[in-house]
């Protein structure tokens, strides 16, 4: 759901290192290097991902300035996807040998003519077909540190995570419960303390008997 929305669900990320002095003029030149581009079906391109703002994924340009909320930046990154009908692309290959072919001087064509009419063919499925278009957004507490991914899955976050530290040179840390209690500790002084924690069970181990098979102990019952 949008972060406009109201609820939503989210990653968390904190960024590790220090902002530079022009963080903020170098950021605005490279969101812009890094801003979306539609897929360029002519070079064979069936994907193409980049910066969007996310209330108007349209709009050609990003403004860095226009998408800072007092300490928020806010973007969105948005990934496009085409991929021509493999039965139609199949036979449109097939009809364009057989009019190569129509001459009648040779049997079969060669194998790089037949690459190049495969990726022809190709190309030209990928300019008539519309993407699929995916829009995640990124909520960025610039001074505090704190990120906010609207993704869940791992191929999204994943390639997040790689278009965030070439646009902004900065690497990022996902908070799981674990990284919070690290991050709570150092704060603390408690970090010694977290190192010697140990695991706790909350259910009895299942024992294993001499022939290797599971054991369970509350399945024992007298005579």
């Amino acid at each position: 759901m949008p972060f406009t929305t109201g609820s939503l669900t989210c990653v968390i990320y904190r960024v590790v290192e220090e902002l530079p002095d022009d963080f903020h003029q170098k950021a605005k030149l490279a969101v812009q290097r890094y801003a979306f581009r539609p897929i360029n079906a002519e070079r064979g391109e069936d994907r193409s991902g980049g910066w969007v703002n996310p209330l108007n994924v349209l709009e050609s340009k990003v403004d860095l300035t226009a998408q800072l909320f007092s300490d928020y930046l806010y973007l969105g990154l948005r990934v496009d996807k085409k991929s021509p009908n493999t039965a139609l692309l199949k036979a449109r290959v097939a009809a364009t040998m057989v009019e190569r072919l129509k001459d009648g001087k040779r049997k079969r064509l060669s194998n790089e003519e037949r690459k190049a009419i495969q990726a022809e063919q190709r190309n030209l499925l990928l300019r008539d077909t519309s993407p699929n278009t995916t829009v995640h957004e990124m909520l960025w507490n610039v001074e505090g540190g704190w990120l906010f991914f609207s993704a869940h899955s791992p191929a999204a976050n994943n390639e997040f995570l790689d278009i965030f530290a070439d646009t902004f040179g900065l690497e990022l840390l996902a908070m799981l419960p674990y990284t919070y209690g690290e991050t709570f500790s150092e704060s603390e002084g408690l970090s010694e303390a977290l190192d010697n924690l140990s695991e706790t069970l909350f259910f009895r181990r299942r024992a294993v008997s001499d022939e290797g098979a599971l054991h369970n102990p509350y399945e024992d019952s007298e005579e």
